[in-house]
């Protein structure tokens, strides 16, 4: 069987769409499948990790026009959607997949029934519901999703993955889980990571709050990300100050970081699913509109705590989520077994279950 997987990262777009595509494309792998990666080789594309995992790339050109915001998802792409998918047929002259996967804000039903004649079936990831698509199976693994969001969007024999359940996890989340069940009672570790990018530099604001002496004896761990952080000097410098504090270089995964550790701070996207299913307890920011709504649910349902967006928060709002944690133990506990309970780890196999049955 052959899958191709149509997926992007970059600077303005983060790298959490290339990651969950590696996850499933990784489990797919593992069933024998062959998949074939075609990505544009914006800034920040990370395709050399999917290189160094064994994944046959195909690249499209850089674009001439660059996306400067999260939000411009239409500009994400860089070209017209005509153009990529001209592109895209072109680079699978020779390989006609069973499955083409696509993961990307950018792309819609013109981009897909463009591809349709040079592939078997049609597979959409998507958590925005705001344009319609031409696939015969769709995954929404938010809190909100349902078949109802999609109704005028998909066609109707359109198979749908929808909630957490189906949450793309890699295995080393599921077999940290199993391990045991960590239900802290204090805090003793935080972890910080906001991505690839963290162009607004709330690393730096977050441990700037967590400098405060209230906090001396709680262990730092902040990551940096893989898109060349503008902020790293800055950050490194800050840590230097600060006891108990380390940062480390991009990691391929952080499931070890995130099982040792009693709260993590970071931002409301695909991470939030990893933390939920070790249990891990999280204060969250939305950098990009996409994650505002699925940050305030988990706000809302007791999962995290959602500081707000971006570009309105200020230090004062990390040190007194941290407070509130390092002064409600009971919290930590009810947190950390309540997202056990929500994603189960099993998201990936289910989804490849479904593919490899239907697809060959």
């Amino acid at each position: 069987m052959k899958v191709a997987v149509r997926v992007d990262a970059s600077s303005a777009m983060g790298s959490g769409h290339l990651i969950r595509c590696r996850t499933l494309a990784a489990k797919l792998k593992q069933r024998g499948v062959k998949v074939l990666f075609i990505c544009r080789e914006h800034h920040g594309n990370l395709i050399a990790l999917l290189e160094n995992d064994g994944f046959e790339v195909r690249h499209l050109a850089c674009p001439s026009v660059v996306a400067s915001t999260a939000d411009s998802y239409d500009a994400w792409l860089g070209v017209s959607q005509e153009k990529d998918a001209q592109e895209t047929i072109q680079t699978l002259f020779d390989f006609r997949p069973a499955l083409l996967i696509v993961d990307h804000y950018s792309l819609s039903a013109s981009w897909e029934t463009q591809l349709r004649p040079h592939v078997g079936r049609i597979m959409v990831i998507d958590d925005l519901n705001n344009r319609p698509h031409d696939c015969d199976f769709l995954l929404d693994q938010n809190l909100s999703a349902s078949k109802e969001r999609y109704n005028s969007l998909i066609p109707s024999q359109c198979q749908c993955f929808l909630g957490p359940s189906y949450a793309l996890l890699a295995d080393e989340y599921i077999q940290l889980r199993q391990q045991e069940t960590k239900y802290s009672s204090k805090l003793n570790k935080v972890l910080v990571y906001f991505g690839g990018v963290d162009p607004d530099n709330l690393s730096s604001m977050a441990l700037k709050a967590l400098s405060d002496a209230k906090f001396e004896d709680i262990e730092v761990c902040i990551v940096v990300g893989a898109n060349d952080p503008p902020h790293k000097q800055e950050l490194l410098r800050q840590a230097q100050l600060r006891p108990n504090t380390v940062v480390l270089e991009p990691q391929k995964s952080l499931s070890n970081l995130m099982f040792d550790t009693d709260l993590m701070i970071g931002a409301g996207g695909a991470t939030s699913w990893e933390r939920l299913c070790l249990g891990v307890p999280s204060v969250i920011v939305s950098v990009a509109e996409n994650q505002e709504f699925i940050s305030k649910s988990l706000d809302e349902l007791g999962l995290a705590i959602h500081l707000g967006v971006s570009n309105q928060v200020v230090e004062q709002d990390f040190f007194a989520a941290v407070s509130e944690f390092a002064l409600q133990p009971d919290k930590l506990f009810n947190m950390s077994a309540e997202g056990q309970r929500v994603v189960d780890g099993l998201g990936c196999d289910r989804v490849a279950d479904v593919l490899m049955e239907v697809c060959v």
